[in-house]
Protein backbone atom coordinates (compact mmCIF):
# COMPACT_ATOMS: atom_id res chain seq x y z
CA UNK A 1 0.00 0.00 0.00
CA UNK A 2 1.21 3.39 -1.03
CA UNK A 3 2.00 5.78 1.97
CA UNK A 4 -0.74 7.99 2.57
CA UNK A 5 -0.63 11.08 1.54
CA UNK A 6 -0.02 14.11 3.54
CA UNK A 7 -2.32 17.20 3.56
CA UNK A 8 -0.05 20.55 2.62
CA UNK A 9 0.00 22.57 6.50
CA UNK A 10 -2.35 25.28 6.28
CA UNK A 11 -2.51 28.30 8.06
CA UNK A 12 -5.48 28.88 10.00
CA UNK A 13 -6.93 31.97 10.05
CA UNK A 14 -9.47 33.30 12.77
CA UNK A 15 -13.04 33.28 11.56
CA UNK A 16 -14.79 36.53 10.62
CA UNK A 17 -16.98 35.83 13.67
CA UNK A 18 -13.59 35.77 16.36
CA UNK A 19 -11.93 38.86 14.72
CA UNK A 20 -14.94 40.79 15.17
CA UNK A 21 -15.89 39.89 18.63
CA UNK A 22 -12.68 40.59 19.74
CA UNK A 23 -12.37 43.83 17.96
CA UNK A 24 -16.14 44.22 19.83
CA UNK A 25 -14.32 43.39 23.44
CA UNK A 26 -11.62 45.67 23.11
CA UNK A 27 -14.03 48.63 21.85
CA UNK A 28 -16.03 48.22 24.92
CA UNK A 29 -13.44 47.85 27.39
CA UNK A 30 -11.68 50.78 25.92
CA UNK A 31 -15.03 52.50 26.49
CA UNK A 32 -16.23 51.45 29.42
CA UNK A 33 -12.69 51.31 30.98
CA UNK A 34 -11.78 55.25 30.08
CA UNK A 35 -11.62 57.60 32.98
CA UNK A 36 -14.71 59.48 31.57
CA UNK A 37 -17.45 56.84 31.72
CA UNK A 38 -15.88 55.53 35.22
CA UNK A 39 -16.62 59.27 37.06
CA UNK A 40 -20.01 59.05 35.12
CA UNK A 41 -20.98 55.55 36.75
CA UNK A 42 -19.29 57.59 40.03
CA UNK A 43 -22.69 59.76 39.74
CA UNK A 44 -24.94 57.11 39.00
CA UNK A 45 -23.81 54.92 42.16
CA UNK A 46 -23.48 57.75 44.94
CA UNK A 47 -27.26 58.89 43.88
CA UNK A 48 -28.11 55.08 43.93
CA UNK A 49 -26.82 54.97 47.52
CA UNK A 50 -28.07 57.99 48.56
CA UNK A 51 -24.82 59.55 49.44
CA UNK A 52 -24.82 63.48 49.77
CA UNK A 53 -22.36 64.03 46.93
CA UNK A 54 -23.73 67.09 45.25
CA UNK A 55 -21.58 69.33 42.78
CA UNK A 56 -22.28 73.52 43.18
CA UNK A 57 -24.57 74.74 40.36
CA UNK A 58 -21.73 77.41 39.66
CA UNK A 59 -18.89 74.73 39.26
CA UNK A 60 -21.25 72.53 36.84
CA UNK A 61 -22.24 75.87 34.86
CA UNK A 62 -18.14 76.93 34.79
CA UNK A 63 -17.15 73.10 33.66
CA UNK A 64 -19.72 73.01 30.70
CA UNK A 65 -18.95 76.78 29.58
CA UNK A 66 -15.11 75.67 29.64
CA UNK A 67 -16.10 72.15 27.57
CA UNK A 68 -18.46 74.24 25.17
CA UNK A 69 -15.49 77.20 24.82
CA UNK A 70 -12.73 74.01 24.07
CA UNK A 71 -14.58 71.87 21.30
CA UNK A 72 -16.11 75.32 19.56
CA UNK A 73 -12.66 76.70 19.37
CA UNK A 74 -10.79 73.66 18.22
CA UNK A 75 -13.36 73.36 15.56
CA UNK A 76 -13.09 77.34 14.38
CA UNK A 77 -9.05 76.26 14.05
CA UNK A 78 -9.67 72.90 12.25
CA UNK A 79 -12.02 74.87 10.09
CA UNK A 80 -9.77 77.45 9.15
CA UNK A 81 -7.16 74.57 8.54
CA UNK A 82 -9.50 73.03 6.23
CA UNK A 83 -11.20 75.84 4.52
CA UNK A 84 -15.15 76.49 4.03
CA UNK A 85 -14.93 74.68 0.82
CA UNK A 86 -14.55 71.82 2.33
CA UNK A 87 -17.12 71.74 5.16
CA UNK A 88 -20.04 73.58 3.74
CA UNK A 89 -22.00 70.13 2.20
CA UNK A 90 -21.08 68.31 6.04
CA UNK A 91 -22.76 70.93 7.15
CA UNK A 92 -25.75 71.08 5.18
CA UNK A 93 -26.16 66.99 5.73
CA UNK A 94 -26.17 67.67 9.42
CA UNK A 95 -28.70 70.24 8.99
CA UNK A 96 -31.09 68.17 6.61
CA UNK A 97 -30.36 65.36 9.73
CA UNK A 98 -31.10 67.72 12.84
CA UNK A 99 -34.48 68.89 10.87
CA UNK A 100 -35.26 64.85 9.40
CA UNK A 101 -34.91 62.93 12.91
CA UNK A 102 -37.41 64.56 14.81
CA UNK A 103 -40.21 64.09 11.40
CA UNK A 104 -38.89 60.32 11.63
CA UNK A 105 -39.10 59.98 15.72
CA UNK A 106 -42.27 62.14 16.53
CA UNK A 107 -44.84 59.53 14.82
CA UNK A 108 -43.42 56.24 16.21
CA UNK A 109 -43.40 57.79 20.07
CA UNK A 110 -46.56 59.27 19.21
CA UNK A 111 -48.67 56.30 17.85
CA UNK A 112 -46.36 52.94 18.76
CA UNK A 113 -45.42 54.60 22.27
CA UNK A 114 -48.55 56.43 22.37
CA UNK A 115 -46.80 59.31 24.59
CA UNK A 116 -48.80 62.71 24.17
CA UNK A 117 -48.64 65.07 21.76
CA UNK A 118 -46.45 67.05 23.53
CA UNK A 119 -44.11 64.35 24.94
CA UNK A 120 -43.26 63.38 21.61
CA UNK A 121 -42.63 66.15 20.13
CA UNK A 122 -40.30 67.24 22.72
CA UNK A 123 -38.25 63.73 22.91
CA UNK A 124 -38.18 63.93 19.02
CA UNK A 125 -36.43 67.29 19.55
CA UNK A 126 -34.27 65.84 21.74
CA UNK A 127 -33.25 63.25 19.34
CA UNK A 128 -32.57 65.95 16.55
CA UNK A 129 -30.43 68.52 18.52
CA UNK A 130 -27.02 67.37 19.51
CA UNK A 131 -26.74 67.15 23.17
CA UNK A 132 -23.02 68.44 24.43
CA UNK A 133 -22.15 65.96 26.74
CA UNK A 134 -22.79 63.36 24.29
CA UNK A 135 -20.65 65.07 21.57
CA UNK A 136 -17.95 65.19 24.96
CA UNK A 137 -18.80 61.42 25.41
CA UNK A 138 -18.24 60.38 21.65
CA UNK A 139 -15.44 62.28 20.59
CA UNK A 140 -13.47 61.12 23.92
CA UNK A 141 -14.56 57.17 22.80
CA UNK A 142 -12.93 58.18 19.33
CA UNK A 143 -9.55 59.34 21.20
CA UNK A 144 -9.38 56.63 23.21
CA UNK A 145 -9.63 53.52 20.15
CA UNK A 146 -7.47 56.21 18.05
CA UNK A 147 -9.99 56.93 15.44
CA UNK A 148 -9.21 59.80 13.62
CA UNK A 149 -11.69 62.18 12.56
CA UNK A 150 -12.25 65.79 11.71
CA UNK A 151 -11.90 68.87 14.60
CA UNK A 152 -14.43 70.44 12.28
CA UNK A 153 -17.01 68.14 13.14
CA UNK A 154 -18.01 70.48 16.29
CA UNK A 155 -19.37 73.06 13.49
CA UNK A 156 -22.63 70.22 13.47
CA UNK A 157 -22.86 70.91 17.10
CA UNK A 158 -24.07 74.24 16.61
CA UNK A 159 -25.85 73.59 13.41
CA UNK A 160 -27.91 70.71 14.47
CA UNK A 161 -29.86 72.04 17.50
CA UNK A 162 -31.55 74.90 16.39
CA UNK A 163 -33.44 73.37 13.47
CA UNK A 164 -34.34 70.25 15.70
CA UNK A 165 -35.68 72.51 18.37
CA UNK A 166 -37.90 74.58 16.17
CA UNK A 167 -39.01 71.23 14.21
CA UNK A 168 -40.17 69.99 17.55
CA UNK A 169 -41.73 73.44 18.79
CA UNK A 170 -44.01 72.96 15.41
CA UNK A 171 -44.57 69.58 15.65
CA UNK A 172 -46.08 69.99 19.29
CA UNK A 173 -48.07 72.51 18.09
CA UNK A 174 -49.89 70.91 15.09
CA UNK A 175 -50.40 68.34 17.15
CA UNK A 176 -52.00 69.69 20.50
CA UNK A 177 -55.12 72.38 19.98
CA UNK A 178 -54.38 73.99 23.23
CA UNK A 179 -51.36 75.10 23.12
CA UNK A 180 -50.62 78.89 21.98
CA UNK A 181 -50.01 79.88 18.49
CA UNK A 182 -48.09 78.83 16.61
CA UNK A 183 -46.42 81.81 15.23
CA UNK A 184 -45.65 83.36 18.73
CA UNK A 185 -44.13 80.32 19.95
CA UNK A 186 -41.85 79.47 17.16
CA UNK A 187 -40.50 83.14 17.20
CA UNK A 188 -39.78 82.34 20.65
CA UNK A 189 -38.10 79.22 19.80
CA UNK A 190 -36.37 80.91 17.29
CA UNK A 191 -34.85 83.35 19.72
CA UNK A 192 -34.15 80.76 22.21
CA UNK A 193 -32.50 78.53 19.80
CA UNK A 194 -30.33 80.89 18.37
CA UNK A 195 -29.22 82.46 21.19
CA UNK A 196 -29.02 80.08 23.94
CA UNK A 197 -25.89 79.74 26.00
CA UNK A 198 -24.53 76.44 24.14
CA UNK A 199 -25.23 77.57 20.97
CA UNK A 200 -23.65 81.17 21.27
CA UNK A 201 -20.47 79.67 23.15
CA UNK A 202 -19.88 77.11 20.37
CA UNK A 203 -20.75 79.09 17.63
CA UNK A 204 -18.51 82.09 19.49
CA UNK A 205 -15.72 80.58 20.30
CA UNK A 206 -15.53 78.71 16.83
CA UNK A 207 -15.62 82.30 14.76
CA UNK A 208 -12.45 83.47 17.26
CA UNK A 209 -10.86 79.40 16.17
CA UNK A 210 -11.63 80.16 12.40
CA UNK A 211 -9.94 84.00 12.76
CA UNK A 212 -7.02 83.06 14.68
CA UNK A 213 -6.33 79.89 12.85
CA UNK A 214 -3.18 77.48 14.04
CA UNK A 215 -1.43 80.42 15.67
CA UNK A 216 -3.87 81.01 17.76
CA UNK A 217 -4.35 77.34 18.54
CA UNK A 218 -0.89 76.82 19.35
CA UNK A 219 -1.20 80.21 21.69
CA UNK A 220 -4.42 78.14 24.02
CA UNK A 221 -3.36 74.64 23.97
CA UNK A 222 -2.74 74.35 27.11
CA UNK A 223 -6.01 75.08 27.82
CA UNK A 224 -8.01 74.21 25.77
CA UNK A 225 -5.92 71.09 25.06
CA UNK A 226 -4.50 69.57 27.56
CA UNK A 227 -6.84 70.03 30.35
CA UNK A 228 -9.94 68.77 28.28
CA UNK A 229 -9.76 65.56 29.77
CA UNK A 230 -9.80 66.81 32.97
CA UNK A 231 -12.43 68.74 33.12
CA UNK A 232 -14.65 66.37 31.01
CA UNK A 233 -14.06 63.54 34.02
CA UNK A 234 -14.72 66.18 36.61
CA UNK A 235 -18.55 67.25 34.13
CA UNK A 236 -19.70 63.49 34.18
CA UNK A 237 -20.46 62.65 37.66
CA UNK A 238 -23.28 65.55 37.45
CA UNK A 239 -24.51 63.89 34.54
CA UNK A 240 -24.46 60.56 35.79
CA UNK A 241 -26.48 61.87 38.86
CA UNK A 242 -28.87 63.04 36.74
CA UNK A 243 -29.41 60.22 34.76
CA UNK A 244 -30.20 58.20 38.37
CA UNK A 245 -32.67 61.15 39.14
CA UNK A 246 -34.42 59.55 36.65
CA UNK A 247 -34.82 56.15 36.79
CA UNK A 248 -37.87 56.06 38.93
CA UNK A 249 -39.88 57.57 35.25
CA UNK A 250 -39.20 54.64 33.93
CA UNK A 251 -41.76 52.66 36.08
CA UNK A 252 -44.35 55.41 35.02
CA UNK A 253 -43.47 55.38 31.18
CA UNK A 254 -42.74 51.50 30.59
CA UNK A 255 -40.53 49.86 28.71
CA UNK A 256 -41.36 51.33 25.25
CA UNK A 257 -38.99 54.50 26.13
CA UNK A 258 -36.05 52.67 27.44
CA UNK A 259 -35.57 50.23 24.39
CA UNK A 260 -36.59 52.99 21.74
CA UNK A 261 -33.48 54.62 23.70
CA UNK A 262 -30.95 52.10 22.48
CA UNK A 263 -32.63 51.33 19.64
CA UNK A 264 -33.27 54.93 18.27
CA UNK A 265 -29.63 56.22 18.09
CA UNK A 266 -28.02 53.24 16.33
CA UNK A 267 -30.71 53.48 13.32
CA UNK A 268 -29.68 57.30 13.10
CA UNK A 269 -26.06 56.53 13.57
CA UNK A 270 -26.67 53.84 10.20
CA UNK A 271 -28.97 56.84 8.53
CA UNK A 272 -25.86 59.77 9.69
CA UNK A 273 -23.65 57.35 7.75
CA UNK A 274 -25.18 56.75 4.58
CA UNK A 275 -25.60 59.92 4.15
CA UNK A 276 -22.28 60.98 4.45
CA UNK A 277 -20.85 58.01 2.65
CA UNK A 278 -22.94 59.59 0.14
CA UNK A 279 -21.33 63.30 0.75
CA UNK A 280 -17.87 61.52 0.68
CA UNK A 281 -18.81 59.99 -3.08
CA UNK A 282 -19.41 63.43 -4.00
CA UNK A 283 -15.99 65.01 -3.35
CA UNK A 284 -16.34 66.33 -0.19
CA UNK A 285 -14.52 63.53 1.56
CA UNK A 286 -12.49 63.87 5.01
CA UNK A 287 -8.64 63.78 4.39
CA UNK A 288 -8.29 61.15 6.93
CA UNK A 289 -9.90 58.99 4.25
CA UNK A 290 -8.30 57.00 1.90
CA UNK A 291 -9.33 58.25 -1.47
CA UNK A 292 -10.16 55.64 -3.81
CA UNK A 293 -8.86 55.50 -8.04
CA UNK A 294 -10.57 57.79 -10.25
CA UNK A 295 -11.82 54.38 -12.19
CA UNK A 296 -13.47 52.95 -9.43
CA UNK A 297 -12.05 49.80 -9.72
CA UNK A 298 -13.34 48.82 -12.94
CA UNK A 299 -10.69 49.26 -15.25
CA UNK A 300 -9.15 45.90 -13.48
CA UNK A 301 -5.47 46.48 -14.91
CA UNK A 302 -3.15 43.95 -13.75
CA UNK A 303 -0.70 45.01 -10.57
CA UNK A 304 2.49 45.28 -11.66
CA UNK A 305 5.63 43.55 -9.64
CA UNK A 306 7.76 46.44 -7.97
CA UNK A 307 10.94 46.32 -9.34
Amino acid sequence: MGAAKREPNRIRLPSVAVLMSTELVSALTANLLSPAVLFFVLGVVATLARSDLRFPEALYATLAICLLVAIGFKGGSAISKAGLATIWKPTLLAMSLGLAIPLLTCPVLRFLGRLTAVDAAAISALYGSVSAATFFAATNYLRQIRLPYQEYASAFLAVMEAPAIIVGVVLGCLCDPGADPLWATVREAVKEALLGRSVVLVVGAMLIGWATGSRGAETTAGLYVAPFQGILALFLPEMGMVTAWGFGDLRRVGSFPLGFGVVAPVFHALLGRMLARFIASTGARPSCWPRRPRCGGRCRRPIRPST
